[in-house]
């Protein structure tokens, strides 16, 4: 593993409008909460996604899976 990143749940609100006359409101789209590891293997490279108790039990320069059992 050579790094990791972590994005929080994430909550934005859009502007959604249906009719004529337009009633419009304020409409919330969620991102989930996500847990990744850069993984290398030779030439090999690339990020995959973790539950949260393996992205936090793998440190850089382990191998990943046996980190994060």
């Amino acid at each position: 593993m050579t790094d990791h990143r972590h994005s929080p749940e994430t909550t934005v609100f859009v502007n959604t409008c249906v009719g004529n006359p337009a009633i419009c409101t304020m409409t919330p789209i969620t991102t989930a909460a996500s847990w990744e590891l850069h993984l290398k293997w030779g030439e090999d490279r690339g990020w995959t996604s973790v539950n949260p108790a393996a992205y936090y039990k793998c440190k850089n320069n382990m191998r990943y899976p046996e980190c994060a059992q």
